[in-house]
């Protein structure tokens, strides 16, 4: 079946709360019991604080301060329970063009919800930063981050970067396997058909879906994808 069309793909959407309040903003509680000047003084403290590029991060630089956009979220399913959440992620982009995955636990995903919107702009503090040993990653960067409870999160409007940083990949260097195993790339081809989406059953027992297209460039070059689960569908 032909289709027409074009596939990328990217290998990475103010409450007065006490309770919101207290938590976000506890070291400054101290200054004012205002809400909205507690607010400003949050906002202004973070926008005068020694902003750090993802490239100048490293491990246990847990006191950082970063300026990023959220170029790509998820929601990661537990491995033996699909219906329960293992964890959000998402992928930073900076002024200057890095990119580093980021994670919250389930936990404490309900302390930032309000911030983790796709597109969105951000200053973090307090970020964990620690190595990335995930067995499939999503970008070509060794270190990645982790919110924890003394992470602080404001909003942001001035940030001069694109909306998405992509790096795509020839489809010549690709079929002529000049990359590394498990190397994270960008893509982008038209779509040439497609087999129907199948059922496949996992080691665990669980069914997963899956379905397979033919991708080509402009030269012709062919290259085959398999998009699995929701991807698929």
């Amino acid at each position: 079946m032909m289709m027409r069309g074009y596939l990328l793909l990217n290998t990475c959407p103010i409450t007065q709360s006490p309770n919101i309040l207290s938590t976000l903003f506890t070291p400054f509680s101290i200054l004012t019991k205002n809400p909205q000047i507690s607010i400003l003084l949050c906002t202004q403290l973070m926008a005068t604080t020694n902003i750090s590029l993802l490239s100048e991060l490293y491990v246990h630089n847990d006191d950082c301060t970063i300026k990023v956009r959220i170029i790509r979220l998820w929601r990661q399913p537990a491995y033996k329970n699909p219906t329960a959440t293992l964890f959000y992620g998402m992928i930073f982009l900076d002024e200057q063009g890095n990119k580093m995955q980021a994670t919250v636990v389930e936990k404490w995903y309900k302390r930032f919800a309000k911030f983790l919107v796709e597109k969105d702009c951000l200053i973090i503090k307090n970020l964990s930063i620690v190595k990335d040993f995930s067995k499939y990653k999503y970008l070509d960067n060794p270190l990645k981050g982790t919110f924890t409870p003394k992470t602080i999160v404001t909003r942001c409007s001035d940030f001069s970067s694109a909306l998405y940083a992509f790096s795509f990949t020839s489809f010549e260097v690709l079929t002529r396997c000049e990359l590394p195993e498990n190397t994270p790339v960008d893509i982008i081809g038209y779509i040439g058909f497609y087999f129907p989406i199948g059922d496949v059953e996992k080691k665990d027992g669980t069914e997963s879906k899956k379905i397979t297209l033919q991708l080509k460039d402009l030269e012709q070059r062919t290259i085959s994808l398999t998009l699995w689960d929701s991807y698929a569908e």
